[in-house]
């Protein structure tokens, strides 16, 4: 998730040195046309030799496309896969891709206009782009070699499609996939960080789906797998047309097939040929905020540290703003950082600095392509070692019967004397971090007694059945929702199905991946059925009209199913009795007309009463089955979520809001003034099953496809499987891949079968 934010800079007094939110200015409105009339630049213009050099790498490249189009790649070197990944995916969504980038690069107004300046101005202040060169510059030949790759093969599909005309970024350079990288760090970070830093800063977010992001994660044992072979359970959760599913197969040994972006280089969870591997978000506290003192009139730049005063250091730079005729102004930034990072804010006269983990460490393509290259759980420590990942926890598995867990992360060492939730002294030195955390001092479990483990954005301290984390040995900034894991109904019900007696036949494991128990259920209808019974004997005609829901309830197995009322009545009475103020943090749209029913008493029952009244006013009766109003529907690309409509074809799907209601199947609706039904718009961003026996198998589906092409086959393709909670095989050995090739091409042909 992205955000925006804006800071302020120039100093040419000493009393502007506290006036943050004036330090920058705009340059003369000076209009800078395109000079051919349009408000698209115009063609980058390769050079004849770096052309050559594409299309010699090209001839390198196979891209073999299965029956779903999902694209798996070969190429003689690693880097020649990642050449064809990366054409692949421009060819699949380059659109999609555009604007990810531009935010990363601090370009992201060129596209959207004022309304982005915020979070280019944010993007420069923390440097990212500085740093992302400096990274590039600094990293081992194989890592450059695979960003130079990715860079090409996205600029061998734009000098190939004349046709595409991108709207700011008309070639791509190396350094800009480490961007990216720290962009979502930004991002995670601002969330995240104990300080409402959005709030003090003025930090806003961008346009973004109203939805709220999670994942789950499980793996068994040996113990509790029918087969004797460990398995995985690969779950993200994003905005439904995000993920990419991808598989890389190179000469010299990679062999990774699984999830990535659009924007990224390799994938990022999945499987090789000997481990397998999940993530998802977690909580570290990686970002802090410094007081600062800058009290030297004769020096306005110097400011309080330790007995003495620093120093200040300032620059300028630009960015460029679209204006509504399409024409580009450029703005001058003048800003300033002291040794714990850029100044951001102001509060109570005091400018504000703020430091965010690793920024300026990186790591993270050198440790995901680490970590696709493993052999072993040696091999995958040594990666997850580098710590080039921030805010992430990782799950493994492999051949050799080994199930691995660790609340992961680039997680600053502070000085537990310091309260680390407020703004600290920057004049005190004290403050400083001391360096990150080993990951042998992070919270972890290996082949726990239990034979299963699992994580749902959840605590550490809950992985398993036995053999967790000892939390009191952990500082508490280090994980900052000790308890929240038992608020997350993701892992209650994870939980629950892990611990069955028994152990899990394959079958059993993919059914278990779409999973439609609602476990709140089992927690909160017993209340509700209880009130109802003592409504009867005080208000007997009030309780007569619930009489059909609460009897319905009574023989209801708490599963979301498409053909129940049952699983709409409690979906949305759990709407009406959820907590207001989370609902407003989150973002929430509340569906079907269903606001949350304020407390006091008979809350359970006026909240009951509120979804009984709003069916019969939308559709004449309470008997409405979830598959009718829940609904999976690809919108076209461009016209957002007001293109949802009832008139056009969708799907019934069975799943729910898993925050909510605690089912696996995440499926996250709104519904919209123009429509009666809910459409799904975010939740399981890809779904994967991985059994980890000599001879690896995996399932895996997408909710749309992976094409953003309307006219594309494989725009809406999955979705048939996803609604029905099915899986299809996600090929992986070479010979598979070309026994079920629907045609293969070098980058730069058409489709075709090559000979």
């Amino acid at each position: 998730m992205k955000y925006t934010g804006y800071l302020r800079s120039r100093f040419t007094t000493a009393i502007l040195v506290f006036l943050i939110f004036t330090l920058f200015c705009w340059q003369p409105a000076r209009a800078q046309r395109d000079s051919w009339g349009n408000s698209n630049p115009p063609p980058y213009q390769f050079s004849a030799t770096y052309l050559h050099h594409l299309r010699q790498q090209a001839r390198h490249v196979t891209i073999y496309r299965d029956a779903w189009g999902t694209p798996h790649v070969h190429g003689h070197t690693d880097a020649d896969a990642v050449f064809g990944l990366a054409y692949a995916t421009a060819e699949d969504r380059f659109r999609q891709r555009e604007r990810p980038w531009a935010e990363a690069l601090g370009r992201s107004a060129e596209l959207e206009g004022p309304d982005a300046a915020n979070w280019d101005i944010l993007i420069h202040a923390l440097q990212i782009p500085h740093y992302a060169r400096e990274e590039y510059d600094h990293a081992s030949p194989r890592i450059k070699a695979i960003a130079r790759a990715f860079a090409d093969g996205i600029n061998y599909f734009l000098a190939t499609h004349p046709d595409v005309h991108p709207r700011v970024l008309t070639h791509f350079e190396p350094w800009y996939v480490f961007a990216f990288v720290h962009d979502n760090d930004v991002s995670m970070a601002l969330k995240q960080t104990n300080i409402n830093l959005r709030k003090l800063a003025h930090i806003t977010l961008p346009k973004q789906s109203p939805h709220r992001a999670g994942s789950n994660m499980w793996a068994v044992g040996p113990s509790k797998s029918a087969s004797g072979y460990p398995m995985l359970f690969i779950n993200p959760h994003d905005a439904l047309h995000t993920i990419y599913e991808a598989h890389l197969i190179s000469d010299d040994g990679l062999n990774v097939s699984g999830a990535t972006y659009a924007y990224y280089p390799i994938p990022v969870i999945g499987h090789n040929t000997s481990v397998g591997w999940s993530q998802t978000v977690n909580e570290p506290d990686i970002a802090d905020i410094w007081k600062e003192t800058f009290n030297d009139p004769s020096h306005p730049l110097r400011y309080r540290y330790g007995k003495g005063y620093k120093t200040a250091e300032t620059w300028t730079d630009s960015i460029r703003i679209r204006q509504k005729d399409g024409t580009l102004k450029t703005r001058i930034l003048h800003l300033r950082k002291t040794i714990h990072g850029p100044i951001l804010a102001e509060r109570n006269g005091h400018p504000m600095a703020v430091r965010i983990a690793n920024i300026k460490r990186g790591g993270y393509l050198e440790e995901f392509y680490a970590m696709g290259k493993s052999h072993n759980l040696s091999d995958f420590r040594k990666a997850i070692s580098i710590e080039g990942l921030t805010y992430h926890n990782l799950m493994y598995a492999d051949t050799s019967g080994h199930i691995y867990y660790i609340y992961n992360g680039a997680i600053p060492r502070r000085n537990p004397d310091f309260n680390w939730s407020k703004p600290l002294d920057g004049s005190d030195p004290a403050t400083q971090w001391q360096g990150y955390h080993k990951i042998s001092e992070l919270p972890q479990v290996l082949d726990p007694p239990s034979g299963w483990m699992q994580n749902t954005n959840s605590s550490p301290f809950f992985a398993t059945a036995n053999a967790n984390p000892d939390s009191s040995k952990y500082p508490s900034y280090m994980v900052a929702g000790k308890v929240y894991d038992h608020q997350i109904a993701r892992s209650r019900e994870s939980r629950r199905l892990l611990s069955r007696p028994g152990k899990f036949s394959l079958s059993e494991w993919k059914k278990m991946a779409f999973d439609t128990h609602f476990i709140v259920a089992d927690e909160m209808l017993l209340s509700l059925i209880k009130a109802w019974k003592q409504l009867r004997t005080t208000h007997s005609k009030r309780a007569e009209k619930l009489r059909n829901m609460v009897e319905g309830f009574q023989e209801w197995d708490h599963n979301g199913s498409i053909s129940s009322p049952e699983t709409t009545w409690f979906c949305l009475w759990r709407i009406a009795m959820a907590d207001t103020s989370k609902i407003q943090k989150k973002g929430f749209i509340p569906i079907m007309g269903i606001q949350p029913v304020s407390a006091g008493p008979l809350r359970k029952i006026r909240a009951l009463e509120a979804v009984r009244k709003q069916l019969i006013q939308e559709f004449g009766t309470i008997q409405v089955p979830w598959g009718k109003i829940n609904r999976l529907q690809r919108p076209e690309p461009g016209k957002g979520m007001m293109a949802f409509s009832d008139s056009l074809p969708s799907l019934p799907v069975p799943g729910a809001d898993a925050d909510f209601v605690g089912d696996i199947f995440a499926f996250y609706g709104v519904k919209l003034p123009q429509s009666k039904y809910l459409y799904g718009v975010a939740g399981d961003g890809y779904v994967s099953v991985v059994q980890l026996s000599p001879h690896i198998k995996a399932w895996s589906v997408v909710p749309w496809g992976e094409s953003n092409d309307p006219k594309s086959s494989h725009y809406f393709d999955q979705a048939h499987l996803y609604a029905r909670g099915k899986f299809k095989r996600a090929w992986f050995t070479l010979k598979e891949v070309k026994e079920h090739a629907a045609f293969a091409y070098h980058p730069g042909e058409k489709h075709q079968t090559i000979q």
